[in-house]
């Protein structure tokens, strides 16, 4: 994964089979979630951010922060359809 011109170590899933429920509706379901250690970060990716992986464009639409806070999971929707 690249974020900001910068290379981070990551794993992958599929997508959410479902949209999650906040306070202002339903988050947008992700293409893809990407996994990535939180120490690598000098700040926490924000939701609407763009990050490249595997050659393709995606946008941020959710962050979660493991238990305990070591691992980001990415919930990210391809850019064309952001």
């Amino acid at each position: 994964m690249t974020k900001d011109g910068t290379s981070y170590a990551c794993f992958t899933t599929a997508a959410k089979s479902r949209s999650g429920i906040e306070a202002a509706g339903f988050l947008p379901e992700g293409n893809i979630i990407i996994y990535v250690r939180a120490s690598l970060f000098s700040a926490a990716p924000e939701p609407n951010e763009r990050l490249t992986f595997d050659s393709v464009i995606y946008r941020i639409a959710q962050v979660e922060q493991s238990h305990g806070g070591s691992i980001y999971a990415l919930n990210c929707v391809e850019s064309e359809q952001a």
